[in-house]
């Protein structure tokens, strides 16, 4: 904590931490590129971003999803070329991941910094260790 000479504690100090952690929060998922886990986790009308081992990135909106292969619009990408896949979120999926990073990351740290706050008041007007 950072304390003023005058004994007052700084909200600054907090307010820098929760505005980092909340800019920490993603907005995908990370998939394997095997069948069982894209027959789990994709369906038809998700937007994907792909990465290939050769390095190419795409993104595009699911329309089919094979046993070797996974299909767009215009584009289809065998598996055995792809390194990484993540499902990008959309509306209420965002959302929901942002409330369960704020409840999970937030939440926590802003009760923690409190206590803090308030013990040091308490320490600050008792005058403990003087």
């Amino acid at each position: 904590m950072i304390i003023n000479p005058n004994g007052k504690v700084t909200i600054v100090f907090l307010l820098i931490c929760v505005l980092l952690l909340t800019s920490c929060a993603a907005n995908y998922k990370a998939i394997k590129p095997e069948p069982e886990a894209m027959q789990h986790e994709l369906n038809t009308g998700d937007k994907v971003r792909i990465l290939t081992k050769s390095g190419k990135i795409l993104t595009f909106e699911v329309v089919e999803i094979t046993e070797d292969a996974i299909k767009g619009a215009s584009q289809e990408i065998l598996l055995s070329d792809v390194e990484e896949i993540k499902k990008l979120e959309t509306g209420t999926e965002e959302k929901a991941s942002r409330k369960a990073a704020f409840n999970k990351y937030i939440l926590p740290m802003v009760l923690i910094g409190a206590g803090a706050i308030a013990l040091v008041v308490v320490i600050s007007k008792e005058g403990f260790g003087q």
